[in-house]
């Protein structure tokens, strides 16, 4: 016979209150253990609140019957709780779990330690939700330990020894049951508290020969947990082109939040506005300091949201097309604009870099055209032509030109692709996206035919209008 059943077979005799069912804890509850069970009409335990109200009771009982539930003054005990998040802090935030711990330490003068207890517990029920299916026993499977809300926003337990035969296991100090809360979506920062209103703990008399209720000294306090709705990192891309920014969202308040910002192959960082202010791109961290690679960004201690917009642009690409030189020498000319902010970037932090434009009959390319593609041409820069051609704000013009093409060759397509080198020949080289293909055939045709350069005339000299019929004549439609 259990404890459960000794009590309640007790309180029967005594009351003569057999066929009355005292269901106020077990009725609608969850039971860690056995919860299969027919529950059949077991009377279920609900121990006097009250001390007047159980010293009566108590007074029944002893008159008529050798089983005793009576209060001893002289043992106590302590209960705890205590409340934390699944990061194990007080401070929570919507959509965080909440674990409430009851322990108890302090036992004093106990025969067996811990058989039986209940519990009230009153929550906020306005910031926190309790699903009745998240009581556990912290004990062993000697005991058993029910939940049931009610009323709403108090949550009743009730552990018992459950042995299958006498003496029953005691519980000394340590934890005893925990319950697991939801922090609502909608729920309003401020101090939630989980106070336990009503409460009892019983342990054999010192005979074994029936049970007795334990003061617990002092009275239990409130665990509480503080809600707040965590500070959010907003992060964006200019024109959502160029590169990531990851490592945004919530983050704990006084937390330090770390963002990557990541260009795409071909870009850099052009700028990192946080809160709508530029910042110091040399205080970005990263591991050779180049802006083309991931850099680092970190807010420390995190009070509020902030937003971190961060603005990609090219290091360089090719002008669409190509142009000729209409000379006496058959010259294809690729033009190429990069970024003056970039370049100025690696001077400042001692970076050596080159630039140059690969340039090679198309049929000889396989797969990408690189510096390691057979017979390419080769062409570094070696000045800026800003003042030869428009060109984008921001951005220096280079060219690569080859020149003294046979005439067997021109109407043969050559492609162009321009690199840079950081970091000397043992460094990294990255190549413009696009690869121009152009014959000195086609572009003299196009220009030939432009409408809005005719008549030709009043653009070209005789002796360019020459060589721009001479290259023309050997375009076909198929070029």
């Amino acid at each position: 016979m259990n404890l459960k059943s000794m009590i309640v077979q007790a309180i029967s005799k005594n009351l003569a209150a057999k066929d009355e069912t005292l269901d106020a804890i077990l009725d609608n509850s969850i039971c860690t253990k056995k919860k299969n069970r027919e529950r059949m009409k077991m009377p279920g335990l609900r121990w006097v609140k009250k001390p007047v109200a159980v010293a009566f009771a108590a007074a029944l009982i002893m008159a008529t019957s050798i089983i005793t539930i009576a209060i001893n003054l002289n043992k106590t005990a302590t209960l705890e709780l205590t409340a934390v998040n699944q990061s194990g802090s007080s401070v929570v935030a919507p959509g965080d779990t909440v674990t409430l711990t009851v322990k108890t330490s302090n036992q004093k003068d106990f025969t067996k330690g811990i058989v039986g207890l209940t519990m009230d517990i009153a929550y906020d029920s306005n910031r926190l939700m309790y699903t009745n299916e998240t009581i556990t026993s912290l004990l062993n499977d000697n005991f058993s330990v029910y939940a049931n809300e009610e009323p709403a926003g108090t949550i009743r337990v009730l552990l018992y020894a459950d042995d299958e035969a006498l003496p029953l296991s005691g519980a000394g100090d340590g934890n005893l049951f925990s319950l697991e809360f939801t922090v609502k979506s909608d729920a309003e920062e401020g101090e939630c508290a989980f106070s336990p209103v009503g409460y009892e703990l019983a342990d054999y008399t010192d005979g074994e020969t029936g049970f007795e209720l334990i003061n617990v000294n002092p009275m239990p306090a409130a665990a509480t947990v503080t809600v707040t709705k965590l500070p959010t990192i907003n992060t964006s891309v200019t024109g959502n082109v160029g590169g990531t920014v990851t490592g945004g969202g919530q983050t704990p308040k006084g937390s330090n939040k770390t963002i990557t910002i990541t260009p795409d192959s071909g870009f850099y960082i052009s700028s990192v506005l946080v809160d709508g202010s530029a910042i110091n791109l040399n205080d970005l961290g990263s591991p050779d300091l180049a802006l083309n690679k991931a850099n680092s960004y970190t807010i420390k201690d995190v009070q509020a949201d902030h937003s971190i917009e961060v603005t990609f642009k090219k290091i360089f690409y090719m002008v669409p097309g190509a142009s000729i030189r209409l000379a006496d020498k058959a010259a294809l000319r690729f033009v190429t604009e990069v970024s003056e902010e970039f370049l100025a970037d690696l001077e400042a932090k001692n970076i050596d870099y080159s630039l140059g434009t690969l340039i090679v009959p198309e049929d000889l390319v396989e797969g990408e055209l690189t510096r390691e593609t057979s017979k390419v041409k080769d062409i570094v820069r070696t000045m800026w032509q800003d003042d030869f051609f428009d060109h984008t704000e921001g951005y220096h013009v280079m060219t690569g030109v080859l020149t003294n093409i046979p005439e067997a060759n021109y109407s043969r397509d050559l492609a162009g692709r321009v690199y840079i080198q950081i970091g000397g020949e043992t460094g990294e080289t990255i190549y413009t996206e696009e690869t121009n293909v152009r014959s000195l055939a086609y572009v003299a045709h196009m220009a030939k035919t432009d409408p809005y350069r005719q008549p030709l005339e009043n653009y070209y000299s005789k002796t360019q209008i020459a060589k721009l019929e001479e290259y023309a004549a050997h375009y076909t439609s198929n070029d």
